[in-house]
């Protein structure tokens, strides 16, 4: 029954979104962009954080969707970046078991139910694991309900991140029943929750999880009879899981190797702690305001912090701690808190050192947080169960313990609280915030003496209904449900590029980037978390990548440019307020909803030229961005010495698309002598090309397409997407599940199929991610960032020399401003005032004289938070453009603290009488427990 009411309690919260004519999806974030702007005048989105899902996993879904149902597997998307991998960027999350709703079901239906069953998912992950540890059935249930609703998963809920998040449960819940029972059906399930989790689409976390599940089968070791034996069972279900998902698996390292944002990442990754004041929206949900509200004040944004449990682990914890040390779990969970909350919560000495650390460097580590909330969610079990068995003198140690833990944090929270008072009457936010406060204080009071009841009364239904009062609001309103109708309607401008547009040539669709996959629509522009990075250096030259580097691809390579050309951009949507354009892109649409033009120049995405010379990477961009070089009749091989003899020019190129499908282009084509035929899609490892039915190969082509050697005459070319990558994985995938299946079935053997396939999997195992350019030095220069300002005092930023061997390279140095509230970045003059523009704060520097500086100014707030960056680029370059950057950038998480205001004194008595009286019903009333022995 448990599994079942936990199932259906994600069903309950999102009722409102499974009416028909509604659907969980913030898609009506496109109604505050042009086109779709003009369908819905007006329309604030509800939540407008959630763009990634609305222009990103969304349309991914839909469009996996179409594609199974018209009989193909996509293995690739040939709507963004002038073509990329689809199946093997793990974050489509095909493979995944609830990714299968949106291949069988209308769209709107599979996109809602899978963000409502990603929670039920959760919930029966945490309850399996805590009965699995003898956790008695309803206070499983309330650990399990503080995990699927904690505030990280229910945030993150339509990302792959969320899916990877929900599984977490489940290998522990696995490894705990493989302990138990040594039996092969227990290696067998090991292997199916390693090889979901990878499916799920996160790697990163899925990459912690299963570190961590492996110490956490370490740590259980000793308790089982045959530890030796379990050890070894355990690491056969890893591998065998890791094989199941070879398939996902090698297409993925595959896909890193032509990655930007991994290039970029491994050469330098932030540690992206918090700073520790952002714990209180551990207690308070919505204490720093939200995206919803559009009242958020906290730092970088309500998704990176949001990692509340309710109020019951905190009350459970100290019983957890003293009643259950030596219990199942207590001190490795403990442990895992700890360490979570390290590299969540800025700690000075310890979060950069500890989040440089593998695995831990490869993760945003503010999505370390829901560690942290399954390390809680499980201890307030175990504290529970603890209180509910103790003996007396147990009993009464725990007892006090959480009383007093209980009246500190109260205390503290309230000091906190207190001291965030200007701020609260700057935003109109003082009553909301006290009553918040107040709710936080009652239901803490109710769920410590509920946990102090005696065990066997109906008090723990009482901390079950206070943890789903506290959490489920937080799931209901910040996940939108919308109507229908606003979800990727078409406007007329999107019904004009379709009717008047060549199938084979693209657009842009500017705010819209990485629609076109549902319009059918050919764009150079995309977002995907990963980049093709040859895609990005042409066609997207002025990127700016700041500290995650994964955002999306613009085209901002000028119009008037040859390589805007060579890029097939016929029709570009573009803003009533742009610039005069060059005179051969002329307007083709002005209605209310848009402005279309239309480029006279651009090249076809398929043509013949008769000429090529080859160039290596570097020389070749250079010669493509210099128009050193006559695209329309000239092609830039890469990866050649000498390019078979041409001809001067060509009397008759003809070519023509007689299909053009995602994994498959067939070309007619006819020349009147040697030539080439370049396609300007993107070129990747597993593109193949048969001309007249003869293999030949594919040649990389100005830069980033692809190219094939014609003889004079008429030829039939097929290009086909068939990677080996896929092949071998999914081989190694069909025996590892032969393997399993053969655990599942009783008395058969399975020895020598699980040596092949652990064989197998080794090699997955032992394919490194791919080698990238080398880390970023260390600056010339000792940094220091404040971690805390104060409004209407001088502020700096201090420089000194150090003993770098690189000091005497000239560099500019970009001291840069980057609010929480308003994604608007500022750049500090050498003057000390903030400016919208790039400006650095010293041009040209050099550390050859050892000399100390500081970058001053006066600080204006807002109060708030905000994130401090110090870049350090070649002289005249754009700060935004990492391809620039000479050395590893500073970052500052600070803390801007606010002028006093009037009547904090009132708000202080006020709050503290609450608390005294809050305080004083912990300590004082008592509850009856029942004397055991």
């Amino acid at each position: 029954m448990a599994v079942i009411a936990l199932t259906l309690l994600p069903c309950v919260i999102f009722a409102h979104a499974l009416w028909p004519g509604r659907v969980l999806s913030p898609a009506d974030i496109l109604m505050t962009f042009p086109p779709w702007a003009s369908l819905a005048p007006g329309l604030l989105a509800a939540n407008p954080l959630q763009s990634d899902v609305a222009f990103m996993f969304d349309p991914w879904l839909i469009y996996a969707g179409r594609a199974v149902a018209s009989g193909h597997f996509p293995l690739w998307n040939p709507y963004a970046f002038a073509g990329a991998p689809f199946f093997a960027n793990p974050q489509t999350a095909l493979l995944f078991p609830l990714t299968w709703l949106a291949y069988v079901l209308p769209a709107t239906l599979a996109i809602t139910l899978i963000m409502v069953l990603k929670l039920s998912v959760a919930g029966v992950g945490v309850y399996a694991f805590l009965r699995l540890l003898a956790v008695r059935p309803l206070i499983s249930a309330v650990g399990a309900v503080s995990f699927m609703l904690n505030g990280a998963l229910v945030m993150w809920l339509g990302w792959a991140v969320g899916s990877a998040m929900a599984m977490l449960p489940w290998p522990f819940a696995a490894s705990e029943w493989l302990r138990q029972r040594s039996s092969r059906r227990a290696v067998a399930a090991l292997a199916l929750a390693v090889a979901v989790s990878i499916f799920a689409g996160y790697p990163q976390i899925t990459a912690v999880a299963l570190l961590v599940t492996g110490a956490w089968a370490l740590v259980r070791a000793p308790a089982t009879r045959r530890p030796w034996s379990f050890l070894g069972a355990w690491a056969s279900g890893a591998v065998i899981g890791g094989a199941l998902a070879a398939v996902q698996i090698l297409p993925f390292l595959e896909y890193l190797g032509e990655s930007a944002v991994y290039a970029y990442r491994a050469q330098w990754m932030p540690v992206m702690a918090a700073p520790p004041r952002s714990a209180l929206a551990l207690l308070m949900p919505g204490y720093f305001g939200s995206a919803t509200g559009r009242d958020y004040w906290g730092y970088f944004n309500p998704n990176e912090i949001a990692a509340t449990v309710g109020v019951v682990p905190w009350v459970a914890l100290p019983a957890a701690i003293v009643g259950a040390w030596r219990g199942p779990g207590t001190r490795f969970f403990l442990g895992l808190a700890l360490v979570a909350a390290v590299l969540c919560y800025d700690t000075p000495g310890v979060t950069g050192w500890l989040g440089a650390l593998p695995p831990f460097s490869f993760v945003i580590t503010f999505r370390m947080v829901v560690f942290f909330a399954f390390a809680l969610s499980v201890l307030a079990a175990l504290g529970l169960e603890a209180l509910a068995t103790a003996s007396p003198e147990v009993g009464r140690r725990m007892e006090r313990a959480v009383r007093w833990s209980v009246v500190a944090l109260a205390a503290l929270t309230c000091v906190l609280v207190v001291q965030d008072y200007p701020i609260f009457v700057r935003g109109g936010l003082v009553y909301a915030t006290a009553a918040q406060y107040v709710l936080f204080l009652v239901l803490l009071a109710v769920a410590t003496l509920a946990a102090l009841a005696p065990a066997g009364s109906r008090a723990a239904w009482l901390l079950l209904a206070a943890q789903v009062a506290v959490l489920a609001p937080t799931a209901a309103t910040e996940n939108p449900a919308i109507a229908s109708s606003l979800f990727y309607p078409e406007p007329p401008a999107i019904t004009h590029l379709r009717a008047r547009s060549d199938p084979h040539e693209r657009v842009v669709l500017g705010a819209g980037k990485n629609l076109g996959v549902l319009y059918g629509l050919r764009e150079v522009a995309g977002y995907d978390g990963l980049t093709p990075h040859r895609v990005e250096h042409l066609a997207g030259p002025r990127r700016e990548s700041w500290l995650l580097a994964s955002g999306s691809i613009d085209v901002t390579v000028d119009a008037a440019s040859p390589v805007f050309d060579l890029l097939a951009i016929r029709r570009v949507i573009v803003s009533r307020g742009t610039a005069a354009l060059p005179a051969h892109v002329v307007a083709d649409y002005d209605g209310r909803d848009a402005r279309i033009v239309t480029n006279s120049r651009a090249l076809p995405r398929a043509f013949l030229v008769a000429r090529a010379r080859c160039a290596n990477d570097q020389d070749a961009l250079r010669l493509i961005r210099d128009a050193e070089v006559d695209l329309r009749h000239e092609v830039v091989l890469s990866g050649c010495l000498t390019p078979p003899p041409g001809v001067a020019e060509l009397g008759v190129a003809h070519v023509a698309f007689t299909v053009d499908e995602a994994e498959r282009v067939r070309l007619t084509t006819e020349s009147d002598g040697p030539a080439w035929l370049v396609l300007s899609d993107t070129w990747f490892p597993g593109w193949q090309a048969r001309v007249d039915g003869v293999p030949q190969p594919v040649g990389r082509a100005d830069y980033a397409f692809r190219a094939v050697a014609l003889g004079a005459g008429r030829h039939d070319v097929e290009m086909t997407y068939a990677p080996r990558s896929v092949r071998d994985g999914l081989m190694i995938t069909l025996v590892a599940s032969g393997v399993v299946g053969a655990l599942l079935v009783p008395r058969r053997r399975a020895g020598a199929a699980a040596l092949t396939v652990l064989a197998l999997a080794a090699s997955v195992l032992a394919a490194a991610p791919p080698a990238v350019a080398a880390t970023l030095p260390e600056a010339p220069l000792n940094v220091g960032v404040p971690s805390t300002l104060h409004e209407g005092r001088d502020a700096a930023v201090t420089f000194e020399a150090s003993d770098s061997p690189r000091g005497g390279v000239p560099f500019d140095v970009y001291v840069i401003r980057i609010p929480s509230r308003q994604p608007v970045l500022r750049y500090l003059s050498s003057t000390g005032m903030w400016t919208l523009e790039p400006t650095p704060w010293q041009r040209h520097r050099s550390v050859a004289t050892p000399t100390s500086q500081i970058a001053s100014w006066r600080e204006d707030g807002p109060a708030g938070f905000i994130t401090l960056l110090v870049v350090f680029v070649r002289p005249g370059a754009s700060p935004g453009d990492r391809n620039e950057w000479l050395f590893r950038p500073v970052i500052g998480r600070v803390s801007v603290r606010p002028a006093a205001a009037a009547g904090r004194g009132v708000f202080a008595g006020v709050l503290g009488l609450v608390t005294l009286a809050t305080c004083a019903l912990v300590l004082q009333v008592r509850v009856r427990r029942p004397e055991k022995g």
